[in-house]
């Protein structure tokens, strides 16, 4: 495992790329092929704007028709089409989404203007500038392909390799651990509702898989299974890509929470804007709740790649859902609080759309089973492997349902998410994967939601009907969990949200009506233009308004009631997203506005600034509708520095930036003639690193980059599993990524509370021409129990300047390790056959650990070397029962195709057992480990067991006509002959047959009309046979061919009382097989 985290480390430095400033390479606005094909979306606003975000705050249901009839502009939609129609350009719409497709050349005559070509790292898409034709007005033009090109799909996370320590939650245990059980036996099932999940290209066996998995776990085939394609369809295109497991799983556990609720699956064409989409889910108007496992990463946002009006496109749609009754849950993400941002900062690293206000976020949880009962902590772990991606918004100011604190915090709550407590998932060919990820989360949640509407009808936006139910029993804490950087708190946490979610009381609790119900006549402002805002509240109420920015209240306005509303108004000012807020008598609403400019930052490049010189700031301006600004000041940049050990930013320096109509850079490859851009140049000197933000005054938006040297460091623990933990005295594998131009000196210090505990340098070793920074070190038994910061920081001397560079990881240290003693398994094996293990966990004080992941894996001695590539195919997780850790083992079997490529003589050898895993409380087992660094694999020391494999494969019934290198329970040869060599044979009858055995030892037998031919040196010896009952009944072979073996579990008494009968014949009959050729 060690080698393939490394080779998706070098993966990762790819990401990010070495940039000289003597060179800049950038592709600025290049022209496309005039003939190219493509999609344009155009959004119109919806009319009656106040009445729609009314209606949404206040929980009114209206059908599809009336929501068309109220607030779709039918009238500009039909003259847009018409006009689209006359340019030979393809068009249909969704309520006020317009889908429009066609030759590049016709669709920018139509919409007068171009379509560009721009480059961000190593993603290329297309943009459209100009300016609409009046028919068009205000519309929202999605003009671009670049939400195709970063859509994040949350990854559906396998759990492998190395000392991976896992369990598999089952359906019935999802249904347990969220309290849905009682619920089904009630008949809150989901009976009379729909459940909705949005996927990309699709899944060719979805509806044969569903059956299948409904078989398998005893579930009731949905009312409704539907395939609904938006835009063309080819569903094969999800077997290549992913998507097709991952509809595999929304489809499965959102129907195995909720089994009798109609599921539609609506699969969109990747070309297919997200507002286009949601919007057709809108206007069919079929579902109650929808699922959405994808999002994309804020920093597209911030960096003014996606205009923010994509957002604000976005959310009309989500209103006009809401408004239908419809829930939109989303999952979070999977990569911890920094992932999604290069590792650089958490700033920018959320989703969207589940850091939409008006999204409900799902997290990830791990999820830990006991007998009937179970447990929850976060998806803890380093970003660079994978935990619940969780944080503040880079966007949205906190909403008034979480207390306008801040920003927008994420996740609202969790369900199972962990890989390492991850769910079978049935793909096609009926093979069974096991999954994890913040993909689980969310059409889990989403099926609970269904079953809440069962009994309380469709609930729209659930969002602040949730927040209601805070410290009530519809929702336990989580108390135990971090993400990098962010940990677990007992109140509302960007871990876990608010937690998890207990059916039973939810669906019964969940309804609230808000008495404050909040509107803007606009939703995008200009500084200094004026902004209407109405409220529904009672008359009698004492209203009082705010505008809040995330980072202060801004304004204060009053309001007046006249009559039918309160009604207020204040000036716009600032720039980005705001939240307009009304409070009063203990009631609290909101909504949010768009104001002022975004930056889009063409320039720095999101990059390593590796050496002295000065780095181009370019930025274009645009307004909240996405259109391009004519810059009528001059700006400044500010250049802040991040400090990873308390998560702030520092201010640097301020850099002044010119509006110039002509910009010559032809140093770095760039000439533009153009009023349309600000420009301004920071000048780094001697002493090169850190992660830096650049932001640009009175506008919306950042840039970032990095100085000298890329730092990820990530940590492997002997026991490799999340959460990501280790104990005083065990070993850990530290490893850092340093990308720049030279071997830099890299030091690792762990900080818990902001205090230095411990530090180590780590040396360099270079592996198939790669370099590695590497170290194996033993965890100082001085350090304390809690949650540790680790920072890298790397610095390299060049002539006349130096590079440095800074990352950090997070990891949790217990206080001890936990003690796993094996105590009961056999000593002697059969191949192919099944045993029990047990094992008795305990914590330091000698208390039964109930709760955790643990595993088991066997191999055999000569081939331990190479556990970090074995281990995964040889790994049985453990099961807790009466104080007892249980693993059910498939013992090899030589005699047949295995993973192994041994035969049956091959794997006949001492076998390890190793047992190790994590409490729920972050507790590892001790598995002290060494690295191999000429080989790159993690060794344990010493195995906790052994037992040998015997050179036989067990079968219980034999009725064939040849047999080999086998233990024969019981063999029934009638009316044919038989021949077995080289075997143990405990029991045999024989009508109208012969047998002959071949240096075989024969123990028991009755013999009819029929005859034995012994070949051997062994003696037979005849009893009395007891026969199982039915085994007359077995169909008798009348082939020459052997029947296919029988693999069953043997008791521990059985396989002792085997190993007596062996063990008297075992040396002689090794005598014999010695001579023989393998």
């Amino acid at each position: 495992m060690l080698k393939s985290l490394l080779i998706a480390v070098i993966i990762l430095a790819q990401v990010i790329p070495l940039i000289s400033t003597n060179h800049i390479n950038t592709s600025l606005n290049s022209s496309l092929n005039s003939n190219s094909y493509i999609t344009v979306t155009v959004i119109e606003q919806p009319k009656n704007l106040e009445l729609l975000q009314l209606y949404l705050e206040n929980h009114t249901v209206l059908n599809s028709s009336q929501v068309e009839k109220l607030f779709v502009p039918q009238s500009s939609i039909n003259n847009i089409l018409q006009y689209l129609k006359s340019f030979n350009i393809n068009a249909k719409s969704y309520l006020n989404v317009i889908v429009a497709s066609g030759q590049m050349k016709e669709l920018e005559k139509a919409f007068n203007g171009k379509f560009y070509s721009l480059k961000f790292n190593n993603i290329t898409y297309y943009k459209f500038e100009g300016n609409l034709p009046s028919l068009l007005g205000n519309a929202i033009i999605i003009g671009s392909n670049v939400t195709q090109a970063i859509f994040k799909r949350p990854d559906t996370l396998y759990n492998v390799t190395q000392a991976v320590a896992f369990s598999v939650v089952t359906p019935k245990d999802i249904r347990l651990a969220y309290n849905v059980t009682p619920l089904l036996r009630e008949g809150i099932d989901g009976n009379g509702t729909n459940i909705g999940i949005l996927d990309f290209y699709g899944d060719p066996y979805i509806s044969q898989q569903l059956v299948q998995f409904d078989k398998l776990y005893n579930i009731s085939n949905p009312p409704v299974f539907k395939v609904v394609p938006i835009g063309p369809y080819n569903p094969n295109d999800g077997i290549l890509n992913g998507w097709a497991l991952e509809i595999s799983l929304d489809v499965e556990y959102s129907h195995e929470i909720a089994p009798d609720a109609g599921i539609y699956l609506y699969v969109a064409n990747p070309s297919i804007s997200l507002p286009a989409a949601i919007a057709y889910i809108d206007q069919q108007d079929k579902v109650n709740v929808v699922s959405e496992s994808f999002g994309i990463p804020e920093i597209y946002f911030d960096l003014g790649i996606l205009s923010i009006s994509c957002i604000q496109s976005l959310n009309y749609e989500y209103w006009l859902g809401e408004v239908e009754g419809i829930t939109f849950v989303a999952a979070s993400g999977d990569y911890g609080g920094d992932g999604y941002n290069y590792y650089l900062f958490p700033k920018g690293s959320l989703l969207f759309p589940a850091s939409d206000p008006y999204v409900l976020a799902a997290g990830g949880s791990s999820l830990y089973i006991s007998g009937n009962s179970s447990v929850q902590t976060a998806w803890s772990g380093e970003s660079v492997y994978g935990a619940t991606t969780g944080g503040y918004s880079s966007i949205f100011p906190s909403p008034w349902y979480q207390g306008a604190q801040g920003f927008r915090e994420v996740p609202d709550l969790v369900a199972d998410g962990n890989p390492y407590t991850g769910v079978p998932v049935l793909y096609y060919y009926n093979e069974t994967y096991l999954i994890g990820g913040t993909s689980v989360a969310s059409p889990t949640i989403s099926g609970i939601i269904d079953l809440a509407t069962q009994i309380h009808g469709k609930l729209g936006f659930i969002n602040p009907l949730i927040y209601k139910l805070n410290n009530t029993k519809a929702i336990t804490p989580i108390t135990f969990g971090y993400n990098t950087p962010y940990a677990v708190s007992s109140q509302y946490n960007p871990v876990t949200g608010l937690g998890y979610i207990n059916a039973g009381y939810f669906v019964n609790m969940i309804s609230y009506k808000p008495q404050i119900s909040v509107a803007v006549q606009n939703e995008s402002y200009l500084d200094g233009q004026t902004v209407s805002v109405i409220a529904k509240a009672p008359y009698y109420f004492h209203l009082k308004g705010y505008v809040y920015n995330g980072k202060s209240i801004i304004k204060e306005f009053p309001l007046y009631f006249n009559g039918t509303y309160w009604v207020g108004n204040f000036t716009a000012e600032g720039s980005g997203v705001q939240e307009v807020i009304i409070s009063g008598d203990n009631e609290t609403s909101g909504t949010y506005i768009v104001v002022g400019l975004q930056a889009e930052f063409l320039l720095p490049e999101v990059g390593i600034y590796y050496q002295p010189g000065g780095i181009p700031i370019l930025v274009q301006l645009l307004y909240p509708n996405g259109s391009v600004a004519e810059p009528d000041a001059n700006y400044t940049a500010k250049i802040l520095s991040y400090n990873p050990l308390n998560n702030t930013f520092t201010n640097v320096t301020l850099v002044s930036l010119s509006k110039v109509r002509i910009i010559d850079i032809s140093l770095f490859g760039i000439n533009i003639t153009s009023p349309k851009y600000i420009y301004g140049i920071y000048n780094i000197s001697k002493n090169i690193g850190g992660n830096y933000l650049v932001s640009i005054n009175n506008t919306f938006g950042f840039d970032e980059f990095v100085e000298g040297i890329y730092v990820v460091p990530y940590i492997i623990p002997s026991v490799f599993t999340e959460p990501t933990t280790a104990s005083p005295g065990s070993n850990i594998t530290i490893g850092v990524l340093a990308e720049t131009v030279g071997s830099p000196n890299v030091s690792v210090y762990f900080y818990r509370h902001g205090e230095l505990m411990y530090e180590t340098q780590i040396n360099s070793i270079c592996i198939d021409n790669n370099q590695y920074y590497l170290s194996n070190i033993k965890i100082p038994n001085n350090l304390t129990k809690g949650y540790y910061t680790i920072i890298a920081r790397a610095n390299y001397s060049n002539n006349g300047y130096t590079d440095s560079g800074i990352g950090f990881t997070q990891i949790y240290i217990s206080s001890n390790s936990l003690s796993s003693l094996i105590y009961e398994h056999p000593k002697v094996v059969l191949q192919g056959t099944n045993i029990i293990l047990e094992a008795k966990i305990t914590y330091p004080n000698g208390t039964l650990v109930k709760y955790g992941a643990f595993t088991a894996v066997l191999l055999p001695s000569f081939l331990s070397q190479n556990f970090d590539s074995l281990s995964d195919n040889y790994a049985y997780p453990l099961s807790y029962h009466n104080g007892i850790w249980l693993a059910n083992i498939s013992v090899i079997n030589g005699s047949i195709s295995n993973s192994l490529g041994l035969s049956q003589e091959a794997v006949s050898s001492n076998w390890y057992i190793y047992v190790f895993g994590v409490s729920a409380s972050g507790y590892p087992t001790y598995l002290p480990s060494t690295v191999n660094f000429n080989t790159l694999n993690i060794i344990p020391e010493i195995p906790q067991s052994t037992f040998i494999l015997l050179p036989y494969t067990y079968i219980k019934y034999f009725n064939g006509s040849y047999a080999y290198d086998d233990y024969i329970d019981y063999a029934r040869i009638v009316n044919h002959n038989a021949t077995i060599i080289n075997s143990i044979v405990k029991n045999i009858t024989i009508v109208n047959g012969s047998v002959t055995l071949i240096n075989t030892q024969l123990y028991n037998y009755s013999v009819s009309n029929g005859t034995i031919i012994f070949n051997g040196t062994i003696k037979p010896y005849h009893s009395n046979i007891v026969y199982p009952q039915n085994f007359a009944s077995i169909p008798n072979s009348s082939s020459n061919t052997e029947l296919k073996h029988v693999s069953v579990s043997i008791s521990l008494s059985t396989i002792l009382s085997l190993v007596v009968v062996i063990i008297s014949t075992i040396i002689t009959i090794y005598l014999i097989k010695k001579s023989k050729p393998t």
